[in-house]
């Protein structure tokens, strides 16, 4: 049997697949035994079209969000078409350094308000101290729209734009023509590339958002944070027969040894993280140290909500979702999330009303050591992991106390019920990337920059 686990093909070479070979061929013959089975179909995976699935039903789905009017824009949404509705985003990881050989991450894909991509938005790697620069991918519909070259943006001063119209062989040279002309006028650098560039340019978007989507929402996000924190605020604050506790035993059954694999075989030095991805050690440092920054679900509304609101939505599901569809995400992804939420959390309240059904044994409840004692520390831990409490100088206890009975009430519901959706449907979501490890014509962790065209 151990026999059997060998790989038929050994996996010791880095060298790009050849033409016409098969890279789940490949994969599926390496890990055959121990491959977790796909129940995902993609009839395409390529295409614009597959592109747009990837993005709003697919792996971006939880970090699709609306770009802003022309007039409320700023940083890189400033270089892109108005048309541009819809943005996934990548960028934040481009300027970290990689090993020799590897290529950066990086990409920012824009769609139009009927989902189908407009450009892809790459920053390059500059110095600290230069000013950035972005290389801006067309498809080739863009190219044959009478309007789109016309409408490129001034860049803001010292940035450097460069807008790659990829065109077909049918192209005519006047539109060709009209595109650099628009360019130069708008003062952008306008250059024709042929579809191999935008066919790069999503793969490396969807490989960057596929290594983001793995290490900084799966493992530090749903693992490393939020599984961890509370566990151990369970395990150390809450007594073996409180209700609390029992209610909360299911739900992190097995944590703590996946957890404490996921550290031995992924975050230490030489495990899989470092050798999968193309950070070089400076690279990954900086990668951990700044993936809280990263994290989508709620913390990027600390700058928009006060901090009394922010503390009572944080762990509110439905808020953040109702602030999502209202800002123009209306996807099938936070319809299905916000159905699921409303469900689990009336599970999560009726379970509680059963042993507290009225507000005299509610305060009981919310006033009791334990229960201040449990909740506090995984609030804590969440603020010790992200920065993500806004509570200026006040301490979290004193923030706790301000609140009424009620108000504490719900948010224990909201805070159980946040928990439990983010370690499974969020898990669901972030971890289930079978499909796309697959495939490294798909996306990859890492790929050599000889494969830029």
């Amino acid at each position: 049997r151990l026999f059997q686990l060998l790989p038929t093909n050994a996996i010791d070479t880095q060298e790009p697949f050849a033409a016409g070979e098969d890279p789940v061929a490949y994969v599926m013959d390496s890990l055959r035994w121990i491959y977790p089975p796909i129940d995902m179909v993609w009839p395409e995976k390529t295409t614009d079209l597959a592109l747009t699935w990837f993005c709003v039903n697919g792996l971006g789905a939880h970090r699709i969000g609306a770009v802003p009017a022309r007039s409320k824009r700023s940083g890189p949404d400033l270089l892109v078409p108005e048309e541009a509705s819809f943005v996934v985003r990548t960028n934040f990881l481009s300027q970290l350094t990689v090993k020799d050989g590897c290529d950066t991450y990086g990409g920012d894909c824009y769609l139009d308000a009927l989902w189908r991509p407009v450009c892809i938005v790459r920053q390059t790697q500059v110095a600290s101290w230069e000013q950035p620069h972005f290389d801006i991918c067309y498809p080739t519909r863009l190219l044959h729209a009478a309007t789109a070259p016309a409408d490129l943006p001034e860049p803001p001063k010292g940035w450097g734009a460069n807008h790659i119209f990829t065109h077909d062989d049918d192209v005519g040279t006047v539109a060709l023509a009209a595109a650099s002309a628009a360019g130069l006028r708008a003062g952008n650098r306008v250059t024709l590339g042929a579809p191999r560039d935008w066919e790069y340019f999503k793969f490396v978007f969807r490989s960057s958002l596929f290594g983001i989507v793995t290490l900084v929402d799966h493992l530090y996000g749903v693992h490393l944070q939020v599984s961890n924190i509370f566990t151990m605020a369970m395990r150390e604050q809450l007594s073996k027969d409180t209700p609390l506790r029992r209610f909360l035993v299911p739900f992190t059954y097995g944590t703590i040894a996946i957890n404490d694999a996921a550290r031995v075989t992924l975050v230490t030095p030489d495990s899989w993280v470092p050798r999968a991805y193309p950070f070089d050690e400076e690279g990954l440092q900086l990668a951990w140290a700044n993936a809280y920054r990263h994290l989508p679900g709620g913390v990027e509304l600390k700058v928009e909500l006060t901090e009394r609101a922010f503390l009572q939505t944080i762990f509110d599901r439905k808020a953040y979702i109702d602030i999502r569809i209202e800002s123009g995400v209306d996807t099938q992804y936070y319809k299905q999330a916000l159905e699921y939420w409303v469900m689990l959390r009336a599970f999560v309240k009726g379970t509680f009303d059963v042993y507290y059904p009225t507000a005299a044994d509610q305060q009981r409840f919310v006033e009791d050591a334990e229960t201040e004692h449990f909740l506090l520390q995984a609030m804590g831990g969440i603020q010790a992991t992200s920065d993500v409490l806004v509570i200026g100088d006040e301490s979290l206890p004193h923030a706790w106390e301000s609140f009424r009975t009620a108000e504490k009430y719900t948010m224990v519901i909201d805070a159980i019920t946040r928990f439990i959706d983010v370690v499974t449907t969020g898990h669901e979501q972030v971890g289930k990337v079978q499909a796309y490890a697959q495939d490294a014509s798909f996306a990859s962790f890492s790929w050599a920059a000889s494969l830029r065209p």
